[in-house]
């Protein structure tokens, strides 16, 4: 499938304009200071993109033409790192996160990689093990291809669309920013406005600058001067959060370079050239970098470690841009003389069935035990009220857990912590005929905006009758606890403090899986260390009115230490703190007892226990 794309002048400062994005990007990840905001280089390379589909695709030559040749362009060197990082992972990771590499390359080989992260992890907080996560955005870039011929037709009949499209996506981006973050940093229709930006600069007929030329290393300096932004990925702001402010300048920087370009003979230079050799081999540059920062940074249980710019960051760096190299030359450049839609459909499929298959045949590496310890990582339930709730219900503070409808409501609040025990706190309500409201945010009570008023205004919303509070024992202080009570009694709303589960400083299973592979037995938690610690959390209660207690102490641990997982290797905990879905059902009998106290003219039996 060599096809020939069509006639486009050759620009130098588009190359430079990549080098620059890529180059933010690879700082971000690396850690290197003054890239925190690195992340924009990817809407930087969405406008240039857009620029480019919109000169380089012809109607004329059809939309499967097209097709051809974005796929001959970008197919060789996107299979080969799928590969690669397949089998590197295969041959170096524990099947706990093999199995999440494996479900990232089959979501990618069928080119929906933004989707998949979607529905998983949020990007600013892989606690995964995610080496193909930066394939997100190759996701994004080939369903706006698939769109490209209908814009290009639609917009050339009536103009006036291109502005449409643009205005209304980047109105929906910051909307679902205030929602979902992570649904407009992942999805086309809300990322659709960056490309629409560049293809408006180059709507305009020939290859002469619209602006003057020193507007580009102006816009590059603004670049620069962005990294300074605070931005936060994950806050639910159009001035913080992602993509929204900082992206809408990111972006308008480029369309003001693109807009303006260099002189050629300013690039006539070593320095000038080199940077852009970097454009050339940018493509292949972003693919390697994340896979080899991850993999090398690789330690069991531990997530997907980025880099802290130290001298080992910029070995990978010197790494990447030599592997770069020799991807750009071996493969991407000469690659697509070999690519037709039979050979580019059958990868894909291959791609996806040996990824599917992959996971079981590693397992057989490991005996039944270890297989039980790396299952506690999906042992958890969806996060908080799941995406679609935050979607659908805006503006709502809470979510019914289960069921519909009860004889009472009671309201569970909490950080990760109390995320993690829901599901079965929600089993043990339902059983006694009780509602459960859960708090949409993981900060109830931890920022200013989520205090106690707005906690007493969302029990009043869904008609709570009682709260229980869970925390991790960093968050549960004798204030917030205090401040929450008197606010509750003021309403008639009685507060029951379930204490912090123990918990270990390092990762359990991974000391679960240390433990098996040396021989010995299973470590366990000091039950009398726990008991110290939470001491001066009771003392404090017990001068407070109105408090009401729930240990958990003796669910877990009974009267000894705290064991860690099953004998059969069935973990309780899915890191150092956090229970697991199994470890959850372990208090289960408890909630139940409690909640059952709550029936009027029973008494809370919460000392019994």
């Amino acid at each position: 499938m060599s096809v020939r794309a069509p006639a486009m002048a050759f620009r130098p400062d588009i190359q430079l304009l990549r080098a620059v994005a890529v180059l933010l990007v690879l700082g971000y990840h690396l850690g290197f200071a003054g890239f925190g905001n690195g992340l924009l280089g990817v809407d930087a390379f969405f406008v240039i993109s857009g620029y480019l589909m919109e000169k380089l695709y012809r109607p004329g030559d059809g939309a499967i033409t097209f097709w051809r040749r974005r796929a001959a362009r970008l197919l060789p060197a996107y299979f080969t790192i799928l590969v690669v990082t397949l089998v590197t992972a295969f041959l170096v990771v524990l099947p706990d996160a093999f199995a999440q590499v494996a479900a990232q390359a089959v979501s990618a080989a069928l080119f929906v990689p933004n989707i998949q992260f979607w529905s998983a992890d949020n990007y600013f907080n892989p606690i995964s093990f995610v080496p193909l996560l930066h394939l997100w955005s190759l996701g994004v870039e080939f369903q706006y291809y698939l769109l490209v011929p209908a814009i290009v037709l639609l917009v050339r009949r009536w103009p006036w669309l291109m502005g449409l499209m643009i205005l209304g996506s980047l109105l929906a981006c910051l909307a679902m920013v205030t929602i979902s973050p992570k649904t407009s940093f992942f999805m086309v229709p809300l990322r659709l406005w960056e490309f629409g930006l560049g293809m408006l600069v180059a709507s305009r007929r020939g290859d002469a600058p619209i602006l003057p030329r020193w507007v580009f290393p102006v816009a590059l300096a603004g670049l620069a001067a962005l990294m300074a932004l605070p931005i936060d990925g994950t806050a639910t702001s159009i001035v913080r959060g992602h993509p929204a402010l900082g992206a809408m300048l990111a972006c308008a920087l480029t369309g003001l370079a693109l807009a303006s370009g260099l002189r050629d003979t300013v690039l006539d230079n070593r320095l000038g050239r080199g940077a852009v050799r970097l454009g050339d081999i940018s493509y292949s540059l972003y693919l390697v970098h994340f896979p080899l920062i991850a993999l090398v940074g690789y330690v069991p249980f531990g997530g997907t470690r980025l880099g802290n710019g130290d001298g080992t960051a910029v070995l990978l760096f010197a790494i990447a841009l030599g592997l770069a190299i020799l991807l750009h030359r071996l493969v991407e450049r000469p690659g697509g003389s070999i690519v037709t839609w039979p050979r580019a459909l059958m990868a894909a499929a291959v791609m996806a069935a040996i990824a599917l298959v992959a996971p079981r045949v590693q397992q057989h590496r490991f005996d039944p035990y270890e297989q039980k310890v790396f299952a506690g990582f999906e042992d958890r339930a969806p996060y908080r009220c799941g995406k679609m709730f935050r979607i659908t219900n805006f503006g709502e503070g809470a979510c019914i857990l289960a069921p519909a409808s009860g004889e009472r409501t009671v309201l569970l609040v909490g950080d990760s912590h109390a995320d993690a025990i829901k599901r079965s706190f929600a089993a043990a309500a339902t059983a006694n005929g009780t509602r459960v409201a859960f708090p949409v945010s993981n900060e109830p009570l931890l920022i200013p905006a989520l205090g106690p008023d707005w906690l007493l205004g969302e029990a009043k919303r869904v008609g709570a009758t009682h709260i229980y509070l869970h925390y991790h024992s960093a968050h549960l202080t004798p204030a917030l606890v205090e401040a929450t009570v008197v606010a509750a009694r003021a309403k008639g709303i009685g507060v029951t403090v379930i204490l912090p589960v123990p918990e270990d400083q390092a990762s359990i299973p991974a000391l679960l899986y240390a433990a098996h592979r040396r021989g010995v037995s299973a470590p366990m938690l000091d039950r009398a260390a726990y008991d110290r610690s939470i001491e001066p959390l009771l003392s404090a209660f017990a001068k407070m009115e109105g408090v009401d207690v729930l240990p958990v102490a003796r669910a877990l641990c009974g009267a000894g230490p705290c064991p860690l997982a099953a004998a059969d290797g069935t973990t309780y905990y899915f890191d150092a703190n956090h229970l697991t879905l199994t470890g959850a059902r372990r208090l289960q009998p408890i909630f139940a007892a409690h909640i059952a106290g709550l029936a009027p003219g029973r008494k809370s039996d919460s000392e019994a226990l």
